[in-house]
């Protein structure tokens, strides 16, 4: 049941699409959704993600821990390939 209340919060978030009922159904990660674990996939991000977030006092949504995320993944990336994105 928990597991259901929350595929129904990332699917009004827009992370996961399709049919989310209790005894079943289907659902698939939006881009959305893709785009957030692909930035979060990385333990560095991650980790500064989380760090910057309990530093401004521990809450934050969901679209904002995407933005911090991707945020500190694009400055990875520059770093490593020294082009600015």
């Amino acid at each position: 049941e928990l597991i259901h209340e929350h595929l129904i919060l990332l699917h009004e978030a827009g992370f996961v699409d399709g049919s989310i009922w209790k005894d079943g159904g289907e659902c698939r990660l939006t881009m959305d959704g893709r785009d957030y674990l692909d930035a979060v996939r990385d333990t560095d991000v991650w980790e500064k993600t989380k760090s910057a977030v309990a530093e401004t006092g521990g809450n934050a949504t969901l679209e904002i821990l995407k933005q911090l995320a991707a945020g500190f993944l694009k400055k990875k990336i520059e770093k490593h390939t020294g082009m600015d994105l």
